[in-house]
C-alpha cells in the first residue's frame, strides 16, 4: 500500500531536518530568460531557511522582471509586489508589503512543495493555499524542491492543481502532465 499525504509530509519534513539550504538550480534562470517576457510578472515564493533558497533567485529576477510573492490571508493566497521591506507572515514566512497584483496579472508562479512526482504531482503543506489560488490561472507553474523530494508516486485528489515543471538544485524537469 502506497503511503498517504501525511505519512509523505512526516517523510519530507525529516528529509528537510538533515540537510543545509541549497541553491536552486541556474537551468531555472535560462528556461525564464528563453520563455517568459522580459518585463513579465513572476510569482516566486520566499524561501524559509529548511527550503531550497529562493532569496537570490528573486534578486536576479527583479533585474528583468517584475516579481512579486505570496501572503497568506484569511480568505486564501494574494501576490504583492515586492516593496523596500519584508515583513513575517502567517507560518514565520517573510511576505513582501508592496501592492497587490491579480493573479491573471502574472505569467509563471514559481511555489514551494514537500515533494513532488514526474507526473506534475505537488505534495503541499497541507492547507491548500497554492492549489485554491493555482486553480484561477494557466499559467505555468514550477515547483522547487531538491532532488530526494521527486518521489515515484504523489497522491493527488480532484482539488490538487499539478504542476508544469520542477527544478531542483541540480536540475529543470518538465513534467509528464
Amino acid at each position: 500500500m502506497s503511503p498517504n499525504k501525511a505519512e509523505l509530509r512526516l517523510q519530507a519534513k525529516a528529509r528537510r531536518a538533515n540537510r543545509g539550504q541549497l541553491e536552486v538550480s541556474s537551468d531555472l534562470i535560462v528556461w525564464i530568460n528563453r520563455t517568459i517576457a522580459k518585463g513579465a510578472t513572476i510569482a516566486c515564493y520566499i524561501s524559509r531557511a529548511d527550503e531550497l533558497n529562493t532569496v537570490e533567485l528573486i534578486e536576479l529576477l527583479k533585474f528583468e522582471y517584475q516579481v512579486v510573492s505570496p501572503v497568506t490571508t484569511s480568505h486564501g493566497l494574494i501576490f504583492k509586489e515586492h516593496g523596500t521591506e519584508l515583513v513575517v507572515g502567517k507560518y514565520s514566512i517573510l511576505e513582501p508589503t508592496g501592492a497587490e497584483m491579480h493573479i491573471s496579472q502574472i505569467d509563471c508562479f514559481i511555489i514551494p512543495a514537500l515533494a513532488v512526482d514526474r507526473t506534475g504531482n505537488r505534495l503541499g503543506f497541507g492547507a491548500g493555499y497554492f492549489d485554491q489560488a493555482l486553480n484561477q490561472t494557466q499559467k505555468p507553474i514550477v515547483c522547487v524542491v531538491a532532488n530526494e523530494d521527486i518521489l515515484d508516486l504523489v497522491p493527488a485528489e480532484e482539488h490538487d492543481r499539478q504542476i508544469n515543471f520542477i527544478v531542483t538544485q541540480s536540475q529543470l524537469i518538465k513534467t509528464s502532465d
